[in-house]
Order: structure tokens, then sequence, then C-alpha cells
């Protein structure tokens, strides 16, 4: 039962972040940058919150930096018209960078008050079930829900609407970087309470992957990310066996991701996408 408590609040991580990424993709773009976004706003969320001593301080400037890096790929991919994929590998490179050399002054653990919990769950695991159902019920219950994923469907149709596909992708990407800010603020200042160097450990590249798996849908990336979060914490108490090979069991949560991607990849050959069709691609107005 601990293990699946444990699982839950790691979890969160995966449910947040990936949720985020959903957002984006369903509007048309694709933030292969998460880890980087994350990494980012880790660090300001740990400095916010170790300079003012207070956890939602720290949360908030998480957010905003999240909300930050978002509007950077919106610029470099919509406006500039740059490849989603280098914009988002440029977010990437620069954000792992920029936190191992800036974040050098700030490791160590988090001298802040740490926030209560209920059932030993965080306060963010509600928060990361109530935006699954919200954004759930938006993307297929509510007229903006259909504008942005026609946005990411065919876009020349929603602009044939009056809608703008620019704003829809703007706003949609910003706020997907906001969750994954958020994401990245609840592993330094309360799920980890440090601040190190690679402390997100590749957790924006398995929520991406699980963006995938789920198949777009905010209640199955609920489920996968549950089970991502319990396989998180069981290769920790894995490594705990002795004669485990720990670099062995350190693969397996990065290995199932990957395999994942493989099975979506044989589910599309057989002529079954659920992926939106102009993910990745870009859209003018003018063309």
């Amino acid at each position: 039962m601990g293990i699946v408590i444990l699982g839950m609040n790691a979890s969160t991580i995966f449910i947040i972040a990936g949720l985020g990424e959903l957002f984006s993709q369903k509007s048309g773009v694709i933030n292969v940058g998460i880890e980087g976004v994350m990494s980012i706003a880790g660090l300001a969320a740990f400095i916010g919150a170790q300079t003012a001593g207070n956890v939602w301080i720290g949360m908030i400037v998480g957010v905003l930096a999240g909300g930050l890096m978002g509007l950077v790929h919106a610029f470099f991919s919509i406006s500039l018209r740059l490849s989603q994929i280098l914009s988002g590998l440029g977010i990437w490179l620069f954000g792992i960078g920029f936190t191992s050399y800036y974040g050098r002054t700030f490791t160590g653990p988090l001298m802040a008050p740490s926030l209560k919990s209920a059932f030993g769950l965080t306060p963010l695991f509600f928060l990361g079930i109530a935006i699954i159902f919200f954004f759930q019920f938006l993307l297929q219950k509510t007229h903006f829900g259909m504008k942005v994923r026609a946005a990411g469907e065919v876009p020349s149709v929603t602009d044939a609407w009056g809608c703008s596909v620019v704003k829809i992708r703007y706003l949609c990407i910003v706020v997907g970087s906001i969750l994954s800010g958020l994401s990245g603020a609840y592993v330094t200042i309360i799920y980890s309470e440090l601040w190190s160097a690679g402390v997100i450990a590749g957790r924006g590249w398995i929520s991406l992957a699980l963006v995938f798996s789920s198949l777009w849908t905010p209640i199955f990336l609920l489920g996968t990310s549950l089970l991502m979060g319990i396989l998180w914490v069981s290769m920790f108490s894995a490594q705990m066996l002795p004669g485990a090979p720990t670099f062995l069991m350190q693969m397996i949560p990065y290995s199932v991701a990957i395999l994942s991607m493989i099975a979506y990849s044989l589910i599309r050959a057989k002529g079954k996408t659920f992926m939106p069709s102009a993910l990745g691609e870009p859209y003018y107005p003018e063309d």
C-alpha cells in the first residue's frame, strides 16, 4: 500500500506535465523541449521558494517560468516559422545547459516549510486529477474544445470558421507550458524538496511518450501516468534488494516509455491513428 501511495505522488509529475503537452498537441503543436521547460521552471520555483521561504510563492514563480518558455516556443515555431522539433530541441538544450550552470550555487535541500498531505498524498495530486477531468470535458464537450481539436486536425477549416489558428495555438502552447512548469516546480519544491542538476531525470521525455501511449485522451493519460508513477517508485524500491542490478533497474521506466511508443507505431502502421492530423505541421493563413 505504501508503494501505491508513493507511486501516486510520483505520478503527479507525469499527469500534469503530460496533460500540458497533450493540450498543446491537440492544437497541432508538439513541444519536445518539455524536459527543458520543466528544468527551468523547477529551478525558478526552487529559487523562489528558497528566497521567500514559501512553497506557494515558488510554485507561482515556476508556473510563470513555464509560461514564458511556452511563449518562446510559440514565437519561434509559429511567428518565426521555425520547425517545431528544432524549436523544442533548442529549448531542451538551453534548459538543461542553463540550469546546470546557473543552478550550481543553489544545489541542496529546500529550506521552506513543506505542504501538508492528505492520506499521504500531496495537494497537487488532487489538483492533477481535477484538471484531467476538466480538460477531458473542455476538449470533448465545449465549443472552445472543438476549436482546439479543429486547429490540430484541419486548421484551414478552423480559419474558414473565422477562428484564428495562430491565436488558438499560441494559447494552447502557453497553457501547456504552464502545466509543464507546474510539474517541474512540483518536482523540486514538493516531491524531491531539493535542487540538483538533472533532478528532472528524463521525466519530461517520459511525459511526452505518455501522451502518445494515451492516444491523446486525458482520461487514458491519467491511467498511464498512474502506472508509470508506481513503476517509477517500484524501480527505486527494487534497487534496495541485495544483489539487484541497479543500472538495469533504472532503465525500466524509460524502457517502458520507449516500448509504448513502439506499440503506438505498430498500431499506426495498421492504419489506426489517433494523432491530430496536423500535428507538427506549420499553418499560415496566407498560404
